[in-house]
């Protein structure tokens, strides 16, 4: 009868589709070096029990906006590598610094 309640909600993104989502906020080049294991259905393989570890990192979105607000100071470089390295080891993206970010028109 009434479809309103009955309507599923969104479906929940897989960590590989999440680490996509991740990808297209960087306005550098950036890229993919690192992939979570899944089945081969392309499901996530359930978590350890017991284990903290998620691959991507659940901060990732707030590490890539960290880096870019270190980036667009210049002189925080040495900041900027750390969110880099904090990005590439826990949400499996390489951020090329060497890129110019864009300009605001």
């Amino acid at each position: 009868m009434g479809q309103g309640a009955s309507q599923p909600k969104s479906k929940r993104l897989t960590r590989s589709e999440r680490q996509d989502e991740l990808l297209k906020m960087c306005p550098l080049p950036a890229t993919v070096i690192r992939r979570p294991n899944t089945n081969p259905d392309g499901s996530d393989i359930p978590r350890i029990p017991g284990s903290d570890f998620e691959f991507p990192d659940r901060n990732c979105e707030t590490l890539i906006r960290m880096l870019y607000q270190a980036m667009s100071r210049n002189k925080d470089l040495d900041l900027a590598q750390c969110y880099q390295e904090a990005v590439r080891n826990g949400c499996g993206i390489e951020v090329d610094l060497s890129a110019s970010l864009p300009t605001k028109s």
